[in-house]
């Protein structure tokens, strides 16, 4: 078995990224939908941005309660998908028990489901991808 030390491995990534964002001039933007109280999503809500912000990247959040409804959170998702500005889009997980996640997964523009989540997701699920070779 190999060990694989990430944090290298993501810092080049990030600084790749930062390199790339500053010479070509462009300005990704991520979305990301949090619905509901969960401090654990929160704080990784918040880490991603700091981590967006570090390398120059346009960072969203949108909040929303768990008294919204699905229909609401679906529509929601349609405009991120039709919104140019966002490459890529985050549906915070967990969702609050009373949402279909999948449903909600699948709404997804495949090409902006960054999590990899989706069924027809272009991108792979990063724990899975980080440890299958």
């Amino acid at each position: 078995m190999k060990l694989l030390k990430g944090k290298p491995i993501a810092d080049k990534i990030l600084e790749n990224l930062k390199k790339r964002i500053k010479t070509e001039k462009i300005k990704p933007a991520l979305a990301v939908l949090l619905i509901g109280k969960n401090k654990e999503s929160e704080l990784y809500v918040n880490l991603k941005r700091k981590t967006a912000k570090k390398i120059g990247m346009d960072f969203s959040v949108f909040y929303r309660n768990s008294s919204t409804n699905e229909n609401e959170i679906l529509n929601l998702i349609n405009r991120f998908n039709k919104n140019e500005k966002f490459a890529g889009v985050i549906v915070q997980l967990p969702l609050p028990k009373k949402f279909n996640t999948q449903k909600i997964i699948s709404a997804l523009n495949p090409e902006k489901d960054v999590d990899g989540f989706g069924p027809k997701t272009k991108f792979l699920p990063v724990f899975p991808n980080g440890i299958y070779p």
